[in-house]
C-alpha cells in the first residue's frame, strides 16, 4: 500500500509567531509585546490595517484568507490557528524566506494577488464581505466618500509602494478599472507608474461625474480644469 504524501502540518505555534511578527509591524510595537489572546480591535488595528495586514499574511504563505475572516477569528491565537489549519488541508507550502527579515520590509502582494487584496482592502473600509463588493460598480454608488477613498489610496500606496492621490479613483471609477491599473503598477516595479491619460468627459453625465469629484474633495478645480482641457491622442 503506498501511502498519501501530504505536506506536513505547519505547527500553530510558528504560524502565530509570523503573524504576530507582522502584526506588531502594524502597531509599531516588538512582537513580544502583542497578546495573541487580545482582538484586533483592542491591539489599535482598524478596517484599512485589517486588509492589509491579512494581504501580508496571504502573501507570506499563499493563503486566500478574506478579510472578512477576522469577524470570525478576531485574535492572533485564533487566526494563527486558522491559517494553520489551511495550510493543512489546502496542501499550501508557506513561502520560507531565504533570511530573517524585518517584517516592515515584507514584499507586498505580487500581480496574482492584486484583485483579492484590493477587494479585501475596500471590503475592510466599506464595512461589508469581499464577495458582495461589485467590481463594475462605481465607487461613489458603493459608497466610498472623500475620506474613505484618502483611506483607500493610503492603503494602496502603503501595499504597492505607489504615490497615487484620491483622483486615482477618477480616472479608474470601479474596482475592476482599478484592478488592472494596481496590476500594471506592480508589474513595472518602479513605485512611480506613468501617471494615466486622462480622457476629456464629452457627455453631460461626465462633466457632472467630475463635478461630483470636485465636490467630494476627490480633485482640485484646478486639477478639474485640466482634465476639461485634456484631448487623447
Amino acid at each position: 500500500m503506498t501511502a498519501a504524501h501530504h505536506l506536513p502540518q505547519t505547527p500553530v505555534a510558528d504560524v502565530l509567531a509570523e503573524v504576530t511578527a507582522i502584526l506588531a509591524g502594524f502597531s509599531h510595537v516588538e512582537a513580544h509585546a502583542v497578546d495573541p489572546e487580545r482582538t484586533f480591535a483592542a491591539l489599535g488595528m482598524d478596517s484599512l490595517l485589517n486588509a492589509q495586514f491579512l494581504a501580508m499574511v496571504n502573501a507570506r504563505y499563499g493563503t486566500a484568507v478574506p478579510a472578512d475572516a477576522l469577524y470570525r477569528y478576531p485574535t492572533p491565537q485564533a487566526l494563527a490557528a486558522h491559517v494553520a489549519d489551511r495550510l493543512g488541508t489546502e496542501g499550501t507550502a508557506p513561502v520560507v524566506p531565504e533570511q530573517p527579515r524585518p517584517v516592515v520590509r515584507v514584499a507586498p502582494p505580487g500581480t496574482g494577488a492584486v484583485p483579492d487584496a484590493l477587494r479585501g482592502q475596500l471590503a475592510g473600509i466599506l464595512g461589508c464581505a469581499p464577495d458582495a463588493i461589485d467590481a463594475t460598480a462605481p465607487f461613489t454608488v458603493l459608497g466610498l466618500d472623500s475620506i474613505l477613498a484618502a483611506q483607500f489610496v493610503e492603503g494602496i500606496n502603503r501595499t504597492w509602494g505607489l504615490k497615487e492621490q484620491s483622483a486615482l479613483f477618477y480616472t479608474y471609477p470601479d474596482l475592476a478599472s482599478l484592478t488592472g491599473y494596481v496590476e500594471r503598477a506592480a508589474t513595472a516595479g518602479s513605485g512611480e507608474p506613468a501617471p494615466a491619460a486622462f480622457t476629456a468627459p464629452r457627455s453631460t453625465a461626465e462633466i457632472e461625474a467630475l463635478l461630483d469629484a470636485v465636490r467630494d474633495g476627490l480633485i482640485g478645480v484646478d486639477q478639474a480644469a485640466g482634465l476639461l482641457d485634456t484631448r487623447t491622442v
